[in-house]
């Protein structure tokens, strides 16, 4: 799929969140993501910004990797 520029922007946005969640980079997390986002999880477990940061740091959440295929993005 061929991508236009905002596209391509909401693809990159989204790749350095992932990447961010795997080096546990709160920092980066935190400059990405609005304060007022929750987070819910495959389990269906909810979590504020704060609480899902606190597992990130914590290391409760650990992510080893990512892989996007066929990334699909409508604006």
């Amino acid at each position: 799929m061929k991508m236009n520029t905002e596209e391509a922007a909401v693809l990159a946005a989204f790749e350095k969140i992932q990447q961010a969640m795997v080096d546990a980079d709160v920092d980066t997390l935190d400059r990405l993501i609005k304060d007022d986002k929750t987070f819910t999880h495959m389990s269906g477990k909810v979590q504020t910004k704060k609480e899902y940061f606190a597992d990130i740091k914590s290391g409760a959440l650990d992510y080893k990797s990512y892989t996007i295929e066929n990334p699909s993005v409508t604006i």
